[in-house]
């Protein structure tokens, strides 16, 4: 996670559950708890860019298998002409 030096102060409502989560994880990792929301946040966002980039690494990957594939049947054709 890279430090941002300029900060925002922000205001928000949320559940005392969450906050009571956010508390233990901090606890947990021995930080402090604006740290711990930092991290927490910073990770959730992270976190859903990679979810988000899932489809394409996915497909990139059927991509390779059928290059994978094209690449073995080319192979097999080529070992069966030396012979």
């Amino acid at each position: 996670m890279a430090l941002n030096k300029k900060l925002t102060r922000v205001s928000i409502n949320l559940p005392s559950s969450l906050i009571e989560e956010v508390k233990k994880i901090a606890e947990d990792k021995n930080l402090p708890i604006t740290q711990t929301y930092i991290l927490l946040l910073n990770n959730a966002i992270q976190n859903d860019k990679m979810i988000k980039a899932m489809p394409d690494l996915l497909s990139s990957l059927v991509d390779l298998k059928e290059i994978n594939q094209k690449l073995d049947t080319i192979s097999l054709s080529q070992i069966d002409a030396k012979r």
